[in-house]
């Protein structure tokens, strides 16, 4: 199925994801609408705080597709609980509630992976959530649950529940660093070396060009629920640290200290074959191509700043 011509309506747009993703579907010859409080030049825009509407601005406007990223998007950003289950739950309930009167073909909500139990398995969509989460898990989960509610009764709903995103766009400036890659990334070019700690636990990277690839393939397939968007590849924090040291030819430090980015031993990696079935695809840069193309994306941003 064809996307040329259609809307996309796009909350979240200016973030990372967003903003590949517009290029993703630009390419597509899609119509794209951003809906925040951002401009992106080129893209027609909707300013609405999404805390504060009651999104009844969506019944003067036509669109096709909906993929809603608008929310945070990591435990490290989601500082305040009122906050972040205002953004998270409140609003995305609404949203969902609105576009549920709407004729829609498909909407795509980014989740996480973090609303599952750590294990050392690979980890599939029908398996426990957490039973203890925090408030950022568990504002996903009130959202997925809620979407969920109206999927059972035909919405058309698709739910990632994606990995470790990383990749050119990424903020990489210190104060805005709550993940590992670009932290990792900008402390090597900077500084020329890195220091890590010496973990068990295993994260599923995936680069953001195919979290793209697999938001457009959802928009196009017939499929609505759950799924996870990662890669079902292992990887340790000093594996990933060490790639980045042989590419950027910088030192590394292997620590036993665990003080160093207060790191767990808990694992999270996806399985994907309910992915790969229900789309057709699966996930195709490997994490030393994917690295490659952040770090020299990371090399310009350092020169300029």
């Amino acid at each position: 199925m064809s996307l040329e011509g259609k809307r996309v309506l796009i909350t979240g747009s200016s973030g990372f994801i967003g903003r590949n993703l517009i290029k993703r579907l630009q390419s597509e010859k899609a119509d794209v609408i951003n809906v925040g409080r951002n401009e992106i030049p080129g893209v027609y825009m909707i300013n609405k705080d999404l805390t504060k509407t009651d999104f009844s601005f969506l019944d003067k406007i036509d669109f096709d597709y909906v993929v809603h990223l608008a929310g945070f998007s990591s435990p490290a950003r989601a500082k305040d609980k009122n906050d972040t289950m205002s953004l998270n739950v409140d609003s995305t309930i609404n949203f969902f509630n609105k576009l549920n009167e709407k004729n829609v073909d498909k909407v795509v909500f980014m989740s996480s992976c973090v609303v599952y139990k750590t294990s050392k398995d690979l980890i599939k969509e029908n398996e426990a959530l957490q039973d203890e989460p925090d408030f950022y898990a568990e504002s996903k989960m009130a959202a997925e649950r809620k979407g969920l509610e109206l999927q059972q009764s035909g919405f058309p709903l698709v739910i990632f529940r994606l990995g470790n995103c990383y990749g050119p766009g990424q903020q990489w400036k210190k104060e805005d660093m709550p993940t590992i890659v670009p932290r990792l990334i900008t402390n090597a070019l900077i500084n020329s070396e890195n220091e890590v700690y010496e973990g068990e636990a295993l994260r599923d990277y995936i680069y953001v060009d195919d979290v793209c690839e697999g938001i457009v393939r959802a928009l196009q397939s017939n499929y609505s629920g759950v799924l996870n968007l990662g890669t079902g590849i292992r990887t340790k924090v000093q594996e990933l640290a060490q790639i980045i040291a042989e590419l950027t030819n910088t030192k590394l430090k292997v620590s036993k200290d665990a003080k160093y980015y207060n790191l767990s031993t808990d694992s999270i990696v996806l399985d994907t074959k309910r992915l790969e079935k229900a789309l057709g695809w699966k996930p195709e840069t490997g994490l030393r191509e994917g690295i490659a193309k952040t770090i020299e994306c990371y090399k310009e941003v350092v020169k300029k700043n």
